[in-house]
């Protein structure tokens, strides 16, 4: 096994690997070398280096029977044994193959042995077998040799050289446990590194996962404030291209009031609303009833966010428009005629002013009207404010609108009519002052 076998598997070799290539075939293979047995730790950067020496030639001279069979049993032709190559082959099957594993299995055997002892039975059937593979391999020549080794006594020099060739075998095995043993801790280490990354990445994913739900959480906010928008404008009870005459009405208030003068009779209507949802502010023609209703409105809206409505035309109006969802004022100016009563404007005030009363939240009670609550609590009920020329107020017909005659804010009454110091303010255009009323 240490001397006759390694050059019966030598002479194989070079039957594969002709010795004047060798040099050539192995660099020709040194990338499929490298991948398939270096890299696969099935040889060691020892035995490579044998292959690839820095300096001089390869030699199969330099091969161990261990490096031989490892390059013939993967990098030829040879077909493989039944069994594979690590296990005996059966006594029936013949091949070159089958031979080189029984001189491996065989060899391990050796290796194995705690003593190095073999009994006499399973001496013979191992030489019979390793000899019989030997001379299949390298050829009749090899016949008288081991017929020669046969018949030797194994002195203790010839033991001495077995023992030896088998250490040497130990040690490569040894040698390949370390290997192993660092590329253990390497892969540890690798994995060790992979359970950090992998810690990281799960991190990174569930910071990613928070931001999704956040952002998942505002866009399904927007969507929702966009469809509350959408079912608003579908339920809008203001037509658009009347909406839109009601901003120009707006914005005309608004630059008139810019040179509006706070008077007492304006703190009167202010504080007046308080009690009440409807208020009709009369006069005479030009004394500021409009002036005055127009700036409560505009001020109910900058304080207390209600919606203007700001021309009336007519009961239908209210009724038409009006929102319980949200604070409305409603905006009257010159009821039922300017210089004189118009009749068929009174009996159409009448007709609907049933309606109206529940609209501005009035019951009855007793002989009493009283402010009831509005159907959604939150929502105050709307506002009406109203400007009436005297004439048309104190007309029979219209102190029929009971409704409309319940709350009246004259302008020329001794309370309400424009004291001189406001006459003043008003001739100067320069002074203005805002009114802070008592709550709405």
């Amino acid at each position: 096994m240490s001397n006759v076998a390694p050059k019966a598997v030598r002479d194989k070799f070079n039957h594969y690997y002709n010795p004047l290539a060798l040099s050539a075939t192995l660099a020709r293979d040194k990338a499929l070398i490298t991948s398939r047995l270096l890299n696969c730790r099935i040889i060691n950067k020892k035995q490579m280096d044998l292959l690839y020496p820095t300096s001089g030639i390869t030699s199969s001279e330099n091969y161990d029977i261990t490096l031989m069979i490892c390059l013939l049993r993967n990098m030829t032709t040879i077909v493989p044994p039944s069994n594979g190559y690590d296990k005996l082959p059966p006594v029936t099957e013949v091949s070159d193959g089958a031979d080189l594993a029984r001189i491996k299995y065989y060899r391990n055997v050796l290796a194995h042995t705690d003593n190095g002892q073999l009994s006499n039975e399973h001496f013979n059937t191992m030489w019979i077998c390793v000899s019989e593979a030997i001379i299949r391999l390298g050829g009749m020549t090899y016949k008288p040799k081991c017929e020669e080794l046969s018949q030797i006594n194994l002195n203790k020099d010839i033991l001495t050289y077995i023992r030896q060739d088998l250490s040497e075998f130990r040690e490569e095995i040894y040698d390949e446990i370390e290997t192993l043993k660092k590329q253990t801790v390497s892969n540890q280490t690798s994995v060790t590194l992979l359970q950090a990354e992998a810690s990281n990445i799960h991190s990174e994913f569930n910071t990613q996962g928070r931001n999704i739900r956040f952002i998942t959480k505002n866009v399904t906010k927007k969507i929702e404030n966009v469809a509350l928008e959408l079912k608003r404008h579908e339920e809008d009870t203001i037509p658009k291209n009347i909406r839109a005459q009601h901003r120009q009405y707006l914005d005309e208030w608004r630059e008139d009031d810019k040179m509006f003068v706070i008077t007492n009779a304006t703190v009167h209507v202010t504080s007046s609303l308080k009690d009440n949802n409807i208020i009709v502010v009369t006069g005479s023609s030009g004394n500021g009833k409009s002036a005055i209703i127009h700036h409560v409105a505009l001020e109910l809206y900058v304080k207390y966010e209600y919606k203007v409505i700001p021309f009336v035309t007519g009961p239908q109006d209210i009724i038409n428009f009006r929102d319980p969802r949200t604070k409305q004022v409603f905006v009257v100016d010159d009821i039922c005629g300017k210089e004189a009563i118009n009749v068929s404007s009174v009996e159409l005030w009448r007709d609907h002013l049933e309606k109206i009363e529940t609209i501005f939240n009035f019951v009855k009670k007793g002989k009493k009207h009283i402010i009831n609550q509005s159907e959604f609590p939150q929502i105050p009920p709307p506002k009406l404010l109203i400007s009436c020329r005297l004439h048309v107020y104190r007309d029979l017909q219209f102190q029929l609108l009971k409704l409309f005659t319940r709350n009246e804010c004259n302008l020329v009454s001794k309370e309400l009519r424009l004291s001189y110091q406001e006459k003043v303010r008003m001739a100067n255009g320069t002074y203005k002052e805002k009114c802070y009323g008592t709550g709405i």
